[in-house]
């Protein structure tokens, strides 16, 4: 019989377990499953969940996976799924390289090195979604808290959907604790669909009564800041939240953009480089979004050669589409900036909402609590400005409790044209600009108006 001293057992089971490890990584390849993980695991390869048995995770970070599409769609960096995933304890999805205390590595030029997850696609047919999470065909993920930092999803040729999360097809996701979407980035040669997560995923209805038995996403608090939407030949909508008839709910409150302790903006952004931008922090068409309290500071929807539509939240499309508050409210520092038309420093609600046969107002925007407006901008040159606090056309909103609109204003831009003529359009509605048929806003509460400017 052989003797082992006590260092060669270590180095046995040493040896053991990662053959173990190699071997539950080529099974979940294989067969899309694994065992519970083990506490504070980091995973840098991608995880194609598509089984029956649920993954369950402890503690656990997904870094430096990328799908890239070459003759299929490039969908989920770290994870791809259609089953069912629970992540019990706190998830991280990318974030930037850090050393033993926790300071930042620059690269050359001074800038954090990255460790997020990436889908990514140069073929002129194909598309990009989500660069952390693809989750479709019914799946469904729990979170408890969780980060998603620095992922991106960029299509070179074609549409890109979700920086961080692209949620679809009767899928779902649950945080039930909270969640921070950071840096995150969604970037196509077309179009360009919400920088942080994108939701496409319809309620499920209880055909009797009517009540919405599962929602598409819930949130219980959440904070999106420096997300991105970058469009190039099509719209950029939804800098850090994008929703397209799905029903989403945040049970606590909802964090958009900000500041840094040095005063550097947090804000998410909508930027289009040819075509119209909207809602620089959240898009939402022929969806209903319910949210509790809300900030959305320093957001921006900026459109090079078009349109600017909400600096922090466009809101229709669709007569079905709605955006609930149910309690305090505020919209400060954020911009609509346009080359030709900016419109909705803080909010465009575009024909959402409804008047009935029997004159009943269906309200497509409703402020059930306070809502404070405050130094919210639009800003256009070839059309002008319109509604430096809100934009409100062929749509209806009620604000119910107190308003206070505080030094909101448009500003109009000339410019020469090519004949060496100079022009420019006018600015209009220092705090609201309301018009088309059946615009409606109802206002219950005290407002108050101040310092609002168009110029």
């Amino acid at each position: 019989m052989t003797n082992y001293s006590r260092t060669t057992l270590r180095e046995l089971k040493k040896r053991y377990l990662n053959i173990l490890k190699k071997c539950l990584l080529a099974n979940l390849l294989a067969f899309s499953f694994v065992l519970p993980s083990m506490g504070n695991e980091v995973i840098e390869n991608r995880v194609r969940n598509t089984g029956d048995t649920p993954i369950n995770y402890s503690a656990v970070k997904f870094i430096n996976s990328e799908d890239f599409g070459v003759s299929t769609h490039a969908v989920g960096g770290a994870i791809y799924n259609t089953g069912a995933i629970n992540f019990n304890e706190h998830a991280i999805f990318g974030g930037y390289k850090t050393d033993q205390e926790g300071n930042y590595i620059l690269d050359t030029e001074g800038n954090k090195i990255s460790l997020g997850n990436k889908s990514y696609t140069d073929a002129s047919n194909l598309y990009a979604f989500g660069g952390a999470i693809f989750n479709t065909n019914n799946g469904i993920i729990n979170f408890k808290t969780a980060e998603f930092i620095a992922n991106t999803s960029v299509s070179k040729n074609n549409a890109s959907q979700g920086g961080a999360i692209d949620n679809r097809i009767n899928a779902r996701i649950y945080f039930n604790d909270h969640v921070l979407f950071q840096d995150n980035k969604t970037e196509g040669g077309i179009s360009a669909l919400g920088g942080g997560l994108a939701n496409n995923t319809p309620a499920e209805i209880d055909s009797k009564t009517g009540e919405i038995t599962k929602f598409s996403v819930t949130f219980t608090t959440a904070t999106f800041l420096s997300n991105i939407s970058i469009g190039h030949t099509g719209n950029s909508n939804g800098g850090g939240l994008y929703n397209y008839s799905g029903t989403i709910k945040f049970s606590g409150k909802g964090m958009f953009g900000g500041y840094d302790n040095e005063g550097t903006s947090l804000g998410n952004i909508a930027l289009a480089e040819e075509t119209d931008a909207h809602g620089g922090a959240l898009y939402n068409y022929k969806g209903t979004i319910y949210m509790q309290d809300a900030d959305f500071i320093a957001n921006k929807a900026i459109s090079k050669k078009r349109d600017s539509k909400g600096g922090a939240v466009y809101n229709g499309s669709d007569i079905n589409t709605k955006l609930i508050f149910k309690d305090v409210v505020l919209f400060k520092d954020n911009l609509s900036q346009s080359a030709r038309t900016g419109t909705g420093g803080a909010i465009h609600n575009y024909k959402s909402g409804f008047i009935d046969e029997k004159e009943n107002i269906i309200y497509g925007l409703l402020f059930a609590e306070t809502v404070n407006f405050e130094n919210n901008t639009a800003t256009g040159i070839q059309s002008g400005a319109k509604g430096g606090a809100i934009y409100n056309e062929a749509a209806t909103m009620e604000l119910q409790k107190s308003a206070i609109f505080k030094n909101n204003h448009t500003e109009a831009y000339a410019y020469t044209t090519s004949t060496g003529e100079l022009t420019g359009g006018s600015a209009n509605g220092g705090a609201i600009y309301n018009t088309g048929m059946n615009a409606v806003m109802t206002f219950k509460g005290n407002t108050l108006f101040t310092g609002n400017k168009a110029e």
